[in-house]
């Protein structure tokens, strides 16, 4: 299928254009960087796309860029507002326009958390800019139809650069400090790929989740890296979130049953997605 991946840059649009790419797809990845720019690699910064900008023909389109720090959402909510619900916004119509699927990377922020596995049809609660955000623009785009919004949690690969940093210093028998009271339902980076290019090949309207099938820590999390890089679990020190500018719903799970029935997906546990991590680190 011909493909376009819209923020080809990131973690996630760089991994699913190679990913899709070695499954035999055609794959043009919008880039921000001028320098590398190219028929397959065309420039676009969605924080400027004008009404009525023009992109390749193809079957899918993933819009996989936006500002995903919270932080910087509540603090330029103007700013981002142009990246993540505008620019969006305008890169999906346009791709609408032309007969193309949409496949929209979300978030489990839409929810406020207060419960887990929240369900599909459960009212958007969300407490974040970010989280405001993305729902507006879920909200958009089921309405202009031919579109799958995709609720992720938390995508963890060997270039989140935490994780990184807390296996080098593991590894070098250097403390590190994980939140007890900071959650996430992790889910890896390949795990992640193969499921976006299923939704791709479905094209099925609606919205999905896909999160761990249970949430850990951020010092669960860490516990567990230390115990694969056989490093001392005394060197992972907790700490807290409190007095920090930082999100932090009670649950991030969210119910996968329909992602698993639609797309034959595995909804992995969050040791799983630590796992992966850590071997796709060490290649």
């Amino acid at each position: 299928m011909n493909v376009l991946i819209i923020g080809g840059d990131g973690a996630i649009g760089s991994h699913l254009s190679r990913s899709l790419s070695s499954a035999g797809n055609n794959i043009v990845s919008t880039t921000r960087n001028v320098k590398i720019a190219s028929p397959s690699r065309p420039f676009l910064d969605i924080s400027t796309i004008q009404t009525g900008w023009r992109n390749s023909a193809c079957d899918v389109a993933y819009i996989c860029a936006a500002i995903t720090s919270t932080a910087n959402c509540e603090v330029n909510p103007r700013l981002t507002r142009r990246v993540n619900v505008e620019g969006a916004l305008r890169v999906a119509q346009s791709i609408h326009n032309i007969g193309g699927f949409v496949v929209f990377l979300s978030t489990t922020l839409v929810f406020d958390g207060l419960t887990p596995y929240a369900q599909i049809d459960d009212p958007v609660s969300p407490t974040t800019e970010y989280g405001r955000q993305k729902a507006e623009v879920e909200s958009a785009l089921i309405d202009m139809g031919n579109a799958c919004c995709v609720r992720l949690g938390k995508v963890v690969s060997n270039k989140t650069v935490l994780f990184r940093h807390w296996i080098d210093a593991l590894r070098a028998g250097k403390p590190i400090s994980a939140f007890t009271d900071l959650k996430m339902a992790p889910i890896s980076m390949d795990a992640t790929a193969k499921l976006l290019q299923r939704v791709g090949e479905v094209r099925l309207s609606g919205t999905f989740h896909y999160t761990a099938r249970d949430e850990i820590s951020y010092f669960d999390a860490a516990l567990m890296l230390s115990e694969m890089v056989n490093a001392p679990s005394s060197l992972v020190q907790p700490t807290s979130i409190c007095n920090q500018s930082i999100e932090s719903p009670k649950h991030t799970t969210l119910d996968c049953k329909a992602t698993e029935l639609t797309f034959g997906a595995n909804i992995p546990n969050s040791e799983e997605a630590i796992n992966a991590l850590v071997g796709s680190y060490c290649l």
